[in-house]
């Protein structure tokens, strides 16, 4: 559960598993409600960080990141995929977002840099 919800990152996983060992106390055992509940503190603790990142950027910039984050795998992102946001010149706002580091590009895929970024959209 927890490593298919961290998609097996480790620094993720740890952190939850590290919390669960911890605050259970010895010989028993973290139950999934207890290890959900870790999982759940620790996304909304990195939430507060990203929502402050992403108070400093556009919302035609958090369209795309949000467009971004509802592909599993990174995806061609033209704006006939996302005829659901309104996007201003998505070129130039794809553009800032891969130099201020929020998107990766691979080809005319693009894909959230930071993958606690999705989990955190995909969780709120």
């Amino acid at each position: 559960m927890i490593y298919n919800l961290f998609e097996g990152i480790t620094l993720y996983v740890h952190r939850v598993l590290h919390d669960c060992y911890y605050y259970v106390e010895a010989k028993e055992i973290c139950s999934k409600e207890e290890a959900k509940l870790f999982s759940d503190n620790y996304i909304n603790e990195c939430g507060t960080n990203i929502k402050k990142i992403l108070s400093g950027i556009s919302e035609s910039q958090k369209e795309l990141l949000y467009a971004a984050s509802a592909e599993k795998q990174p995806h061609a992102l033209l704006p006939e995929h996302s005829s659901s946001y309104i996007i201003s010149s998505p070129q130039v706002q794809f553009k800032v977002l891969i130099a201020e580091g929020f998107l990766t590009k691979n080809g005319n895929a693009y894909s959230l840099s930071n993958p606690m970024t999705r989990i955190w959209l995909e969780n709120r």
